[in-house]
């Protein structure tokens, strides 16, 4: 008995300290954000150029993306733009801890990744010489709050005006408009984006579509396409190959691989293919683009290429959150990123889904990303079941002091 009082001191004596795990609410909203792109007040952030620190942060996302859901041998399909805007539009949102995480993210806080991400969605949907649409989309639930100044950022910089659906009342007819719009924008390519038990639960879709159409500068003649080998990792298999004796391109060679940039009509958009060396294999050929970049094919010579090209069609589908520990995405979509800015939610579901056609003509690809957010679930109860010998005591919580203290040992 007489360990008992210390035990009860030690662990809860004084009436101020609350032993019992307990969920944290989530923090306050973060206060309205004021207008701070300049180019609005003369029309919108639009139409100014991104910082000179856009293009390498997105595209050092974009490869670390790709990177982290690449299967050694199976073909996939990333667009690291699609993700990034959703991902832009999630940090719009959030406070303390998990605007940090963004920070470290992106190597820029919220609000200098919203202004870029502005520019760069008004230089994407004014691209010459191809069909390349960019579309943000945000889908509330019946009842959701927004943040007002959060609300306005992703109406002004992210042109994601809000849709009110019947998330949790009639969820299928919420999915039915939400895979209408991936449709729309996706030139059909992507049906829809979540699956009716991806969205249980939700209060809040946050979503992106990249749509992409682009002739060749120099088609293929369809006369020379002619079945041919080619060597996968399981053997070889025959396929449909492309082929142009003499084209002239820009080429260039780097550790364990060759690189040529075959340009679309317009100019303003190109393929860059990344070919091992005989005998290397394509982590050999990433190690080389680790060092090189591909910054060599800014100055690459155009040289004359005898080019072999396979026809393809890729379709893959991304669960971001089942990698997001390798995708460095923990601290944005994992259960501890709490979301001030959308009344405290959490991230439920985040896809990825892409197709990319390659054909004669030119090139055909669509993305769409989707996050899914829901509210914070409570904490799981621990277990307390006096099943066996307990200790107990009366406690008189103004004195701190026990009127009884006892042990129960069989109350048959």
């Amino acid at each position: 008995m007489p360990s008992l009082l210390a035990l009860l001191l030690a662990c809860g004596g004084n009436k101020n300290v609350d032993t019992h795990p307990t969920p944290e609410p989530p923090a306050a909203p973060a206060p309205e954000a004021a207008p701070t792109v300049a180019a609005r007040v003369a029309g919108g952030a639009s139409m100014a150029a991104p910082s000179p620190a856009y293009a390498p942060r997105a595209a050092g996302f974009a490869r670390r993306f790709e990177e982290a859901l690449a299967q050694p041998d199976a073909n996939t399909a990333t667009s690291g733009p699609s993700a990034a805007f959703v991902l832009g539009m999630l940090a719009q949102g959030a406070t303390g801890e998990t605007a940090a995480a963004y920070t470290e993210l992106f190597g820029a806080d919220a609000e200098a990744v919203r202004i870029d991400d502005a520019r760069a969605l008004a230089a994407y949907n004014h691209t010459d010489g191809v069909e390349l649409t960019v579309v943000n989309g945000l889908w509330p639930d019946e009842g959701t709050t927004l943040d007002p100044g959060v609300l306005s950022n992703l109406e002004m910089d992210y042109r994601a005006k809000p849709n009110t659906v019947p998330l949790t009342r009639d969820p299928a007819n919420a999915k039915a408009t939400i895979d209408a719009w991936t449709r729309g924008n996706t030139n059909g390519m992507i049906e829809e984006l979540f699956t009716l038990d991806q969205l249980d639960d939700a209060r809040l879709v946050l979503a992106n579509a990249v749509a992409f159409k682009g002739r060749w500068q120099e088609p293929f003649d369809p006369a020379m396409t002619a079945e041919a080998a080619f060597a996968a990792p399981k053997g070889p298999v025959q396929v449909q190959m492309m082929k142009k004796a003499q084209l002239t391109v820009p080429y260039t060679t780097g550790v364990g691989f060759a690189a040529v940039k075959l340009p679309y009509s317009g100019g303003t958009t190109s393929m860059i293919v990344v070919l091992p060396d005989e005998g290397k294999s394509l982590a050999d050929a990433m190690d080389g683009l680790a060092a090189d970049n591909l910054a060599a094919m800014a100055g690459a010579r155009p040289m004359q290429v005898d080019l072999a090209l396979p026809r393809f069609e890729i379709r893959t589908e991304h669960d971001l959150l089942q990698h997001a520990e390798a995708l460095g995405l923990q601290g944005v979509l994992g259960p501890g990123a709490v979301y001030a800015g959308y009344g405290g939610l959490i991230v439920g579901s985040a896809i990825q889904k892409v197709v990319v056609a390659v054909s004669e003509e030119g090139t055909e690809a669509a993305a769409a990303t989707g996050v899914a957010l829901k509210r914070a679930a409570l904490a799981k109860p621990v277990t307390f079941h006096a099943d066996r010998p307990f200790l107990f005591a009366i406690w008189h919580e103004p004195t701190g002091t026990p009127l009884f203290l006892g042990q129960v040992v069989d109350p048959s």
